[in-house]
């Protein structure tokens, strides 16, 4: 089957639509661990009126609960990703510097106060797009860490720009014409499988769910 080809100025809507998506991954866990729950309650304690999910279910259930925490890496690691190919590629092809320093109040707000994002302005950011939302401590730090990576991706791009024959000498590089033999953007292929990979992650655990129930 053909895949659509990633839309680099839709990479905010995308990151929206996949959070929502990964919001009903949370739901459906949720669900699959109070029927798990209850069914070791009725195994336990039978009623004839009661139909305890056969072996396979249970196991096929008890694997797609586990597989929660995996999920959600996956998932911040694709907002991760996405937000680093964005700010990246931004810098290299948008014309006006305005577009990757938007972008980079957008996915790193309050992070690069020079970018002109005051508090408000961030915290207005946080509360409006949900890839922000309900984030743990070590989410946060992934966030910071890639902010910094899009810097000095930024810094170093910048400094080839202005003078590629001392950028590539003072790093013992070979002298190119061409940025981004030297500084490769991310890898936007296997940012895409990924993302694949986890929304199928999401139907298999929303259909199995729902075949066990309809």
């Amino acid at each position: 089957m053909m895949k659509p080809t990633l839309i680099h100025e839709q990479i905010p809507d995308i990151l929206t639509f996949l959070t929502h998506v990964n919001m009903i991954r949370k739901f459906a866990h949720s669900k699959a661990i109070a029927v798990l729950k209850w069914n070791e309650h009725y195994v336990r304690h039978p009623q004839p009126d009661i139909v305890t999910l056969t072996k396979d279910d249970r196991l096929l259930l008890e694997n797609l609960a586990i597989d929660s925490d995996d999920a959600q890496q996956m998932f911040r690691q694709i907002v991760n990703d996405l937000s680093r190919l964005d700010v990246c590629r931004s810098y290299l092809y948008s014309e006006s510097n305005t577009i990757w320093t938007s972008r980079m109040n957008l996915y790193f707000p309050g992070q690069f106060p020079l970018f002109g994002q005051t508090e408000q302005d961030a915290e207005r950011i946080r509360k409006t797009y949900l890839f922000h939302y309900d984030l743990t401590d070590k989410e946060k730090e992934e966030v910071r860490a890639t902010g910094m990576h899009c810097a000095e991706y930024i810094r170093d791009a910048a400094s080839f720009q202005e003078n590629a024959a001392d950028y590539c000498a003072s790093r013992g590089l070979r002298e190119s014409a061409d940025i981004e033999d030297l500084l490769p953007l991310p890898e936007e292929a296997a940012t895409i499988k990924q993302v694949d990979n986890y929304l199928q992650t999401v139907k298999t655990l929303v259909e199995v769910l729902d075949n066990l129930f309809s």
